[in-house]
């Protein structure tokens, strides 16, 4: 999907809150055993902790008591575990906190009316029941009880606690994301669940299961640099590194150095730091680029911005990474229409050659098919 959508809000409550991926620049993947840790009435093993619910809290009369969280784990904004037993049949539930960036402090919950504020502006605590691969049962959201959120900025790691928290069983519009409490319906209760989700190693800021894959037995290994401390895996120069670009190396102080392979334009540019310049369109992204205040563009027209090493046309109004696609190796281009400026993805100026007309940003509010809004001989404007 090119633009968020209700459905992709309804998908990150109900789902098992998927979680974000080490912050390295290409894709990876890894069979290692996580090393985060939770403390709380009982203590955890590898893979993921377990933490017990204490207590009882008003509010919970009826409800069914959740007693122990395992695997519980950060990232992407979330908290998420699987409520250990079951409370509802014989397939796996699950629980999670969805979190605006940078909260801390203490949340009191409410009922929610609206799915789409989750993770976006409010704090919403949810419990999935029955979750398979096709199907999942009843869902819950927190509408009392408070949540201590000492440390979390969004990443892997994350100290807290819940207390006293009560779920009520929902239901939620596929089009709209309104919440409906269930006539009825069961309920949830959590009394006392702290959670203290470290790191690896001090500094280690990526997923904990990047952390010493050799040591994890991973199937994969990689030497993951620039996650704040150094990966004991870049001790084997056989190991792939991930998070730098092809060419270049990982230093003693687990970041990235050297030029990379595919850099076009002169060495020296290549994150150069203050008052070297945002240089774009040299292969790959100059570093420079993210610096505050910002660097001056260069290697682009007037006016035009940079934004992951390609020059944006001035007049484009649409998401900046939906200009030109195409990149080495990928056979995937969409043609966005309607953005202001033409997209070198498309295989001509005609509305034929449209892939997509309605992003965000589009002079256009409709589909391609059957499209009367843009100029079917200048697909980068509106009649």
């Amino acid at each position: 999907m090119r633009t968020i959508a209700v459905t992709a809000v309804i998908g990150a409550l109900v789902g098992m809150m998927m979680l974000a991926p080490a912050c390295s620049l290409d894709e990876k993947s890894s069979t290692a055993a996580s090393t985060t840790t939770t403390t709380g009435t009982s203590a955890g093993g590898s893979g993921g902790a377990t933490t017990s619910t204490t207590g009882s809290g008003g509010g919970s009369s009826g409800c069914v008591e959740v007693t122990a969280l395992t695997g519980f784990k950060a990232g992407d904004g979330q908290l998420s575990g699987n409520v250990t037993p079951n409370i509802f049949g014989m397939d796996p539930d699950s629980a999670g906190i969805l979190v605006p960036p940078m909260t801390t402090g203490t949340v009191t919950f409410k009922p929610i009316i609206d799915a789409q504020v989750c993770g976006a502006t409010e704090v919403c605590a949810v419990v999935q029941t029955d979750v398979t691969e096709t199907a999942t049962g009843a869902l819950f959201l927190a509408k009392s009880g408070k949540l201590e959120l000492t440390a979390f900025d969004g990443g892997f790691y994350a100290t807290g606690s819940l207390t006293d928290v009560t779920f009520e069983e929902v239901t939620v519009d596929d089009a709209t994301a309104a919440v409906t409490p269930v006539v009825g319906g069961k309920c949830v209760h959590f009394a006392k669940f702290a959670f203290d989700i470290k790191a690896p190693i001090n500094g280690w800021s990526c997923d904990p299961s990047y952390f010493d894959e050799t040591k994890a037995g991973a199937s994969e290994i990689f030497c993951d640099c620039g996650c704040g401390a150094v990966d004991p895996d870049c001790a084997s120069a056989a190991n792939k590194i991930d998070g730098c670009f092809a060419g270049q190396t990982c230093g003693t102080k687990a970041t990235c150095e050297g030029v990379p392979t595919k850099w076009t334009c002169m060495p020296d540019q290549f994150n150069g730091g203050v008052g070297n310049g945002c240089d774009c369109g040299c292969g790959v992204p100059d570093p420079d680029c993210d610096l505050m205040p910002a660097e001056a563009v260069e290697g682009c027209s007037a006016g035009a911005s940079c934004s992951a090493g390609k020059c944006i046309p001035m007049g484009w109004k649409c998401d900046p990474a939906f200009y030109d696609d195409a990149e080495p190796g990928v056979t995937a281009k969409f043609c966005d229409c309607g953005c202001g400026s033409a997209d070198p993805d498309c295989a001509a100026a005609t509305l034929a050659s449209c892939d997509f007309c309605k992003d965000d940003g589009s002079c256009s509010t409709k589909e391609c098919k059957g499209n009367l809004e843009i100029n079917a001989t200048n697909n980068a404007i509106c009649k």
